[in-house]
This record gives C-alpha cells, sequence and structure tokens, in this order.
C-alpha cells in the first residue's frame, strides 16, 4: 500500500503564491498589540540615551527636576506614537480582512497593557494616565493602518 503526500497547490492555488490570510480580524488585534509594545520598548532603549544627554544639556542647578520630567514624558510619547503607527502598519498592510478599525482597537489594548503594569507602582495616576496614552496609541496605529492598507498588493 502507497502512501500519497499532498500536492502543494493542489486545491487551484498555484505554486509560489501565497495563500489568503484566512485569521479572523480579532486576531489581528492581539497580533498588533504585542507588535506595539515589542516596538514601544525597543524605541524606548534606543532613545533613553540621547533622553538623558538632552536632560543633562538642558538642566539647571535650581529647575533640574521639572525639565527631566518634561522630557520624560515627551519621549514617552513619542516612542508610543513611533511604535503604535508601526504596528498599526503591520495590521494594515498584512492584516487581511482587519483594517484601521482594528489597528486602533491594537493600540488601545497595548496602551491597558502598559498601564495595568505599571499600576502596580503607580496607583491611580495609571489609570490617569490611560486616556490620553490610549488616545494617542489609537490615533497613531489608526493613521498607521491607513499608510499600509495603501501598501497592500492589489488582487
Amino acid at each position: 500500500m502507497t502512501r500519497h503526500l499532498p500536492v502543494v497547490g493542489q486545491k487551484g492555488t498555484p505554486v509560489g503564491d501565497e495563500p489568503p490570510d484566512d485569521r479572523p480580524p480579532w486576531h489581528w488585534v492581539a497580533i498588533g498589540a504585542v507588535f506595539q509594545l515589542l516596538a514601544w520598548l525597543l524605541l524606548s532603549m534606543l532613545a533613553q540615551p540621547i533622553a538623558a544627554a538632552v536632560s543633562r544639556a538642558l538642566s539647571t542647578p535650581g529647575d533640574a527636576r521639572a525639565g527631566s520630567i518634561v522630557l520624560a514624558a515627551s519621549h514617552a510619547v513619542v516612542t508610543l506614537g513611533c511604535g503604535s503607527a508601526a504596528s498599526g502598519a503591520l495590521v494594515g498592510r498584512f492584516g487581511g480582512q482587519a483594517g484601521a478599525r482594528e489597528a486602533a482597537l491594537s493600540g488601545l489594548v497595548a496602551a491597558a497593557i502598559a498601564c495595568g503594569l505599571t499600576a502596580p507602582q503607580a496607583g491611580i495616576v495609571a489609570l490617569i494616565v490611560l486616556l490620553p496614552l490610549g488616545a494617542i496609541a489609537a490615533g497613531a496605529a489608526w493613521l498607521g493602518a491607513r499608510a499600509g492598507a495603501r501598501r497592500r498588493p492589489s488582487t
């Protein structure tokens, strides 16, 4: 008795073509959120030495703390926006049925996860910061998804 293996492209798909993405759109919310958190972490690590050097250069002996707080907040917001836009572009480009809505939801989920991770140390501040961080993450991811959708191959 001989056993036959399935042939690649047997169901009408020509060899070399990628099969269409059959993931449901909600999978892309999770994929986008994980990618966004990783991108935000990487960008924050890369930008930290630059932010520290700028903080040292701009600080004065009497007003060092206020400048550091503003710089740290702007550093977090800029890296969050860039990571969110990259995540949204990923969802928009490769998301199949997913689009800007799912990318924006992934931004909200990533912001909620980040605030949830800091809640034990930050307390109520983490809840207060959730709204602006969620808005920035969702907005940047939505814009990134719109740009990524334009890069999709036409079928």
